[in-house]
């Protein structure tokens, strides 16, 4: 529980709990009002994408935090997207092939 001052009162107000609702992490989407959940397919291909991004990382030798530098997007968010739990735009996927030394968007795919 978290302390929340009461509106009614002056500068001495008195404090009122509010419960903190902390939702199931086990459950497929845990907070339904926030983001909304990926359809079967949609994920199973976001994660398909991840796993290739993540593929020919290993197969280069390079770091998640070499192409993050090379892409110009945060580690975090490249993170996400290689564990298929970020739902990126297309010119994100279109500066990650040319990182990852693909000439186009459809040669990347292709390889999935």
């Amino acid at each position: 529980m978290r302390p929340v001052p009461e509106r009614s009162g002056g500068v001495g107000a008195d404090l009122k709990l509010e419960r903190t609702v902390v939702p199931d992490k086990k459950a497929p989407c845990p907070n339904l009002t926030e983001r909304k959940c990926l359809t079967f397919a949609g994920g199973h291909l976001l994660r398909k994408i991840g796993l290739r991004i993540n593929r020919d990382l290993f197969g280069q030798k390079k770091s998640v935090e070499w192409l993050a530098f090379e892409c110009d997007i945060a580690r975090s968010t490249l993170r996400e997207i290689i564990a298929g739990r970020s739902n990126f735009r297309i010119l994100t996927l279109k500066n990650i092939a040319e990182g990852l030394g693909y000439k186009s968007i459809e040669e990347f795919l292709r390889h999935l």
